[in-house]
């Protein structure tokens, strides 16, 4: 459970609330770490963790992500190194590139995952693409 800083440190409201002494303080992608382990623990299924830059910009989450080759997307900074296997890394703004082919990675997987669970044939990169393009109006 995730407790700010301000009721961990006052003991009267913590006691109050039922709260144990014990109670660490844990950030929450920390908490979010703790979740999605008990997830993939439980086999529960699941094909993406998405979070804004709150979580994003923490670079442990990223790296424990991949680490479990978590598809995963999240806002961070311009500024954040990030990294994907097989690509390269870097800083945000100077490897853009970097994101856009890890989002075209990741949502190639997430189709082809899907489409396997349905038991329908697995796309391939191209015919992926299209089928995913809008029609044209009119």
């Amino acid at each position: 459970m995730y407790l700010p800083k301000s009721w961990i440190i006052d003991r009267q409201r913590c006691d109050a609330a039922g709260v144990p002494d014990d109670a660490p303080l844990l950030t929450k992608p920390r908490v979010a770490i703790q979740m999605l382990q008990r997830a993939i623990d439980a086999r529960v299924p699941f094909t993406w963790f998405t979070a804004d830059e709150a979580f994003g910009q923490v670079k442990y989450l990223r790296t424990w992500l991949q680490e479990r080759d978590v598809f995963h997307v999240v806002a961070t900074r311009c500024n954040d190194e990030v990294c994907a296997h097989d690509i390269g890394h870097g800083r945000a703004d100077e490897y853009a590139h970097i994101t856009l082919s890890m989002l075209a990675l990741a949502w190639l997987a997430a189709v082809r995952a899907a489409e396997q669970q349905k038991g329908a044939p697995t796309p391939t990169a191209s015919n992926s693409c299209r089928s995913a393009a809008p029609k044209p109006a009119g």
